[in-house]
């Protein structure tokens, strides 16, 4: 849990020099207040790099913040929203804290126990929000994004449309700001919209085209239908581009759309879908269903790989680094930053990841893939654990850091270091990982961004 160590000034009277995710759960959880202040403004100090199991960190600080209300503490929160260096649920949790700032529920946000606050002046937190809202629409995306802009909504932020028009149609601004800009215009149904709209699909921008095509569809079905179709039969096009159109087909309930979907089914049974979209059109084929469809669907799958790899044969094409990343840092469950560095933020557990491409420049996607589902299949000098049986009698388990025809050398896992003649051995077991199997924690798009994050390590 621990981030570094507070300097003393920074530290509540008793505690200097106790790590500080020891003291921010104590003084949170055990409601001691008059530490509130200066624990709650190492928030941004949480944020400096990623944090490998820093959500309850950086919760309760948030909490602490919220507590004490201040606009300073605010923008704090604010701040959290707006860094990837937060899990996407630490940032959603800052996000709901905003939203609660004027009118806080009774409950402690973190531990549930009853310690009501008294409501506070909405203007505070607008005025944050409204100093702040192109940062916070650049750096966000998806349903972030989406709660962001509600936030903006419900605290009645002054927003002049004519304002997010020109955001949404001037090129010069961060494509994720022009994205929000637009997704906000159509939250508020503006008049001006549609001519947005417009606008946005002759952008020069993908990243843009696809959330104007995206709003277009919702709002007018079969316009925004005749956009997704030109995008997709397209010989050369934004391979995002087309990801994201093959999505918005899927939530069309045209006839026309309905043909289009057969389409794609009958090229992917036929082998023609180039691999970057491979994963879209199974996911296309799942969302609506027919039995032709599901044929389809089957058809493609048995020319899959049989082995444990082989639903993941999609992933290899076609993903997202941004989101890689995310899953890298902040994933639940797979974790992959506790055990493994990338430019000196991570574990040692694993091997340091930082070159990882340059060092595999051959099928390096494959290798990629391989090692994340059958990490035993090649193992790293000094990440494999061996148990030694020596002709003395002992024991010796641990990682090989090296081995030659004379000697043997093993770090066991208390970090020891022993370094033993080869002729005394008398028995080994096989080199295993000491990484778990990834094949049941990463659904296929989520592998398939992992890997194209993975892919920028050069």
């Amino acid at each position: 849990m621990a981030t570094g160590r507070l300097a003393s000034a920074d530290a509540p009277s008793g505690l200097q020099t106790v790590e500080p995710g020891e003291v921010i759960v104590h003084q949170h959880d055990l409601d001691i207040e008059p530490g509130f202040n200066a624990l709650a403004a190492i928030l941004p100090k949480l944020g400096e790099q990623p944090l490998p199991d820093g959500d309850a960190l950086a919760r309760r600080a948030i909490s602490m913040a919220y507590r004490l209300g201040t606009k300073e503490h605010a923008t704090a929160v604010l701040s959290v929203i707006t860094n990837a260096n937060f899990s996407s649920a630490v940032r959603a949790e800052a996000l709901s804290a905003l939203r609660d700032w004027s009118n806080p529920p009774a409950r402690d946000r973190v531990t549930g126990f009853w310690k009501p606050l008294p409501k506070r002046d909405p203007k505070i937190v607008r005025e944050v929000v409204e100093r702040g809202f192109q940062e916070l629409l650049a750096k966000t995306n998806g349903k972030l994004q989406a709660d962001s802009i509600s936030l903006m909504v419900s605290l009645g932020v002054k927003a002049d449309e004519a304002e997010f028009v020109r955001l949404a149609t001037d090129a010069k601004q961060e494509p994720n700001l022009r994205v929000a800009a637009l997704r906000f215009l159509a939250d508020r149904k503006s008049k001006q919209l549609d001519a947005t709209i417009a606008i946005a699909l002759k952008d020069r921008s993908p990243v843009l085209r696809a959330a104007a095509r995206d709003t277009l569809a919702k709002t007018n079905p079969a316009e925004g239908f005749k956009s997704i179709e030109n995008v997709l039969n397209q010989e050369v096009g934004d391979v995002a581009e087309k990801q994201s159109a093959l999505a918005t087909l899927a939530t069309l309930k045209l006839p026309e759309a309905g043909k289009l979907v057969d389409d794609w089914a009958k090229q992917l049974s036929e082998g023609k879908v180039v691999a970057e979209l491979q994963l879209d059109v199974l996911e296309l084929l799942s969302a609506a269903k027919s039995p032709t469809r599901d044929a389809a669907k089957k058809n493609f799958e048995a020319t899959l790989p049989k082995d444990s790899q082989g639903k993941f044969h999609v992933s290899l094409m076609g993903g997202n680094a941004e989101k890689g990343r995310e899953i890298f840092f902040n994933h639940a469950t797979a974790q992959c930053v506790r055990c493994h560095k990338v430019n000196d933020v991570g574990g040692v557990a694993g091997p340091d990841l930082s070159k990882l491409a340059m060092r595999n420049p051959e099928k390096t996607r494959e290798y990629i893939l391989e090692s994340i589902v059958l990490p035993n299949a090649k193992i790293a000098q000094g990440f494999a654990s061996v148990t030694f049986t020596l002709i003395d009698g002992r024991i010796i388990a641990g990682s090989v850091l090296k081995e030659d025809k004379m000697n043997v050398d093993v770090q066991t896992a208390e970090g020891k270091k022993v370094i033993f003649p080869v002729v005394d051995i008398e028995k080994r077991t096989v080199p295993v990982s000491l990484m778990p199997s990834a094949e049941s924690i990463l659904k296929p798009r989520e592998m398939r961004d992992l890997i194209e994050y993975l892919m920028t390590m050069k």
